[in-house]
């Protein structure tokens, strides 16, 4: 239990990251807070947190590569065999300094704890450190304690943190994976790391037209729905739904992108009717969801494995992985990709939690009717 008064320097930012991590935040935005989404960096921008930005909003309106007339040609360019399964979402950060050189480098929360640092275009992994479950059990029981935490990137874009199984969130250096042991890191975050763990989140935007969507995701399907305010009351109009369901929706240069319960990342036109684009294979998911960063869509999934797909372009040498996640670099293709195997996903140890089925995911993106090709 935390005491009144006596708080270390710097409690306060450390308790807002922990909060963050935990996902256990959800802000309703109006068009005059909305934030940029992702954030600039050099030669392109960088996905920091969990859908994006500090509101979550899956609003990505600096992608200008993946458009929705392009985005049946992706292809997979890589995919990562990583030490265990990562039920969160990747973060992602440009042009990091390490000490093999400069590399644009994603960052994974495994649910054994581990937080891990991989090459964004190889996969090849960079570093790792392990915060392991040791003896907590699932109230106090039989089953290990997971988590299904995503990684969140500093502001200052030199560390990432990171929730372990120890009840703590832990602090590294994004280059090296060096921890942070001084002012306080690393926080702890409970004292029943047996029964607590993260949860998911709401947020808000506003179409580029002035008019606002709802797209939700969960077990059923994924539906979109339109905002429509009349007398002052504000109601919500279904306009499309579809399956598969799925997990968190996030939308980027007109095009929606979710991860679908039938092992698969699937793009679509968000505000006509839900126009399937594309689709591509992953392994089975629980809360996995994608990112999208300049270019690039990556995935985990229950397979323990990343997935990259990108759109076609002339292949590149490779380095050869040095560490224990492996990758296989596959040359993009010219046309749709030909699925790759998938596995039905291993049966996953459930917590007594107040959620127990796929949960109720709502953004309201900044949209612009995209112009489809064909």
């Amino acid at each position: 239990m935390l005491r009144r008064g006596g708080f270390p320097p710097g409690w306060v930012y450390r308790l807002l990251v922990v909060a963050l991590l935990a996902g256990c935040w959800f802000v309703l935005r109006t068009p005059e807070a909305r934030s940029p989404g992702p954030v600039s960096a050099a030669g392109g921008y960088d996905w920091l947190q969990f859908n994006g930005d500090p509101q979550h909003s899956g609003d990505n309106r600096q992608e200008s590569n993946l458009t929705a007339s392009n985005v049946a040609s992706l292809g997979q360019v890589f995919q990562a065999t990583l030490p265990a399964v990562a039920d969160g979402a990747p973060a992602y950060l440009r042009n990091v300094s390490t000490s093999t050189g400069i590399h644009d480098m994603l960052f994974l929360t495994t649910k054994a704890g581990d937080i891990l640092a991989l090459d964004a275009h190889s996969g090849n992994q960079i570093w790792i450190q392990h915060n392991p479950a040791g003896t907590c059990r699932i109230n106090n029981g039989g089953s290990t304690c997971y988590t299904t935490s995503s990684p969140a990137i500093d502001p200052s874009r030199a560390f990432v943190y990171s929730y372990g199984l120890d009840g703590k969130a832990h602090k590294y250096a994004v280059g090296s994976g060096s921890e942070v042991l001084a002012g306080g890191w690393p926080e702890v975050t409970t004292v029943k790391d047996f029964d607590e763990k993260g949860s998911a989140a709401l947020s808000v935007a506003t179409a580029a037209d002035g008019t606002s969507w709802v797209f939700v995701a969960n077990g059923n399907g994924i539906a979109g729905l339109k905002l429509v305010i009349s007398g002052g009351a504000p109601s919500l109009q279904a306009a499309w739904h579809q399956a598969p369901g799925g997990t968190s929706p996030i939308v980027a240069n007109g095009v929606l992108y979710y991860a679908a319960g039938g092992s698969s990342i699937r793009a679509l036109v968000p505000v006509s009717g839900g126009v399937p684009l594309w689709q591509g294979t992953i392994g089975g998911i629980h809360w996995e969801s994608p990112i999208v960063a300049n270019g690039m869509i990556y995935s985990a999934d229950e397979n323990a494995q990343l997935t990259a797909f990108g759109l076609p372009a002339s292949p590149t040498a490779t380095p050869t992985p040095t560490s224990t996640a492996t990758a296989t670099v596959i040359a993009c293709p010219t046309a749709t990709p030909t699925d790759v195997a998938t596995s039905t996903p291993a049966p996953t140890n459930t917590p007594r939690a107040t959620r127990t089925a796929i949960p109720l995911r709502i953004y309201l993106p900044e949209l612009a009717e995209p112009c489809v090709s064909g």
